[in-house]
């Protein structure tokens, strides 16, 4: 089931989280698996060039190019 809820952007939280309601599992999983990778992805929306800076910074703490891909989607869907 599908739920309309408006999300806003936390400013008093670090690193500018999402409000998002505890219901959302993707949410939760996201921050659960890459949490540690958030600062990797640019503040504000992302764009091809942030894009491809996340996925370089991510190279270089994980050699494996498939894995850094996959990371660097997971952050920016969740970003979206």
């Amino acid at each position: 089931m599908t739920r309309n809820v408006e999300f806003e952007l936390e400013s008093s939280g670090p690193k500018g989280h999402w409000a998002v309601p505890s219901f959302s599992r993707f949410f939760q999983r996201i921050e659960r698996r890459y949490g540690e990778f958030e600062n990797c992805l640019a503040p504000g929306t992302p764009t091809a060039e942030s894009m491809a800076s996340t996925s370089q910074a991510l190279r270089q703490r994980i050699f494996d190019l498939c894995a850094a891909l996959r990371i660097t989607r997971q952050l920016v869907l969740q970003r979206l």
